[in-house]
């Protein structure tokens, strides 16, 4: 920047914006802009707190807008891909990380990116290749041996992806979700008293109710749990991780009028060819349209033939991978639900948090 008043301002900006104050960032940023309204990387700062604020739709235009002005700078494609990830977009999140790539082709934590994005494309061995270019980029690369592992289980090849999350942990003990990935794949190798003391020290690194469910959810294959012990565990998990957002919980104010059709809501991640969406269709199919109204949540990244029957029974079709469990239990008061229904309880994806807010 020529003018050092406005070099100034952008450091200010920068710097509340590493401090989270992001609110006083955007406005510092947008100052500098109104100056130098082509300047690129003061655009990409803007679409990266719109990222943090949760405005993703603001944030692709603007970085769009920043890559039309200096289009070979990689950090932007890949910013870009980010965004697009993070909204379900995956293929152009791979088609602009694979650019960001081209411009800069030894940048491991981009090929993790894209790795990521064709894993949730379920695109694997692709997604392999990445996650191994990466790590022979970078072999001290905790978070590509951990996604290394994702990607192995998802191909079945079990014993190298407890290899790979083993990997994971010596490069970085304190990363939990590899302890917790490696938890899973014990489990599915039938090591259940190794995978419950992995979850352990999973919780113990990072308390999480997704891990402490999933620990829970492995305590059930376990001969030395019963149904009074399951319960004591059930009830420690809701005291430590639930019981406190019902302070979240707001007064109902749906119509009572008697003869109105009720609004039932389905929350899943498994609306496909699982056990659950098999299930579900005759129920969708059958229920009484002249006094059910349906609304399907819908947390399912693979989508098949299933999906479509469930989606073609439904009154309406939510997709919620990508949202919080906060934004899931706003939308699900938007949309006036009478009774909420989860389909996952401590499985993969759960959506307990949402429930008990």
């Amino acid at each position: 920047m020529q003018d050092p008043q406005v070099q100034q301002t952008f450091e200010r900006a920068a710097r509340h914006h590493r401090a989270g104050r992001l609110l006083e960032a955007e406005a510092l940023y947008r100052k500098v802009l109104a100056h130098r309204p082509d300047h690129a990387d003061t655009i990409r700062m803007i679409a990266l707190l719109a990222l943090d604020l949760g405005r993703t739709d603001a944030a692709i235009l603007l970085l769009e807008r920043a890559i039309r002005i200096a289009p070979a700078v990689p950090d932007y494609h890949a910013d870009l891909g980010r965004a697009f990830r993070s909204t379900g977009r995956l293929d152009e999140a791979a088609a602009a990380f694979t650019r960001a790539i081209e411009l800069r082709p030894n940048a491991p934590e981009i090929l993790n990116d894209l790795g990521n994005a064709l894993l949730d494309a379920r695109r694997i061995p692709e997604a392999i290749d990445c996650f191994r270019r990466a790590i022979s980029l970078k072999p001290d690369f905790p978070e590509a041996a951990n996604n290394l592992g994702n990607a192995l289980t998802k191909l079945g090849a079990m014993d190298d992806a407890i290899a790979a999350y083993r990997d994971a942990i010596r490069l970085r003990p304190d990363l939990a979700e590899a302890h917790a990935n490696l938890a899973s794949a014990l489990i599915e190798t039938g090591q259940l008293d190794e995978a419950l003391a992995v979850y352990r020290r999973a919780e113990e690194i990072k308390p999480d109710a997704r891990i402490a469910g999933a620990k829970l959810y492995a305590m059930h294959l376990h001969p030395d749990y019963g149904p009074q012990r399951l319960l004591e565990e059930h009830v420690r998990w809701n005291e430590k991780y639930a019981r406190a957002l019902t302070t979240s919980i707001r007064p109902h104010p749906n119509d009572r009028t008697p003869e109105r059709k009720l609004r039932l809501g389905y929350v899943s991640g498994d609306f496909n060819d699982h056990p659950v969406g098999r299930f579900l269709l005759p129920l969708l199919s059958n229920h009484d349209r002249e006094r059910f109204q349906v609304i399907c949540y819908s947390d399912t990244r693979r989508q098949d033939a299933t999906t479509a029957r469930l989606r073609s029974a439904a009154s309406q079709w939510r997709i919620t991978l990508w949202l919080s469990d906060t934004q899931l239990a706003d939308l699900v008061r938007q949309d006036s639900i009478d009774m909420l229904v989860d389909l996952t309880m401590h499985a993969h994806g759960s959506r307990l948090l949402a429930f008990a807010r």
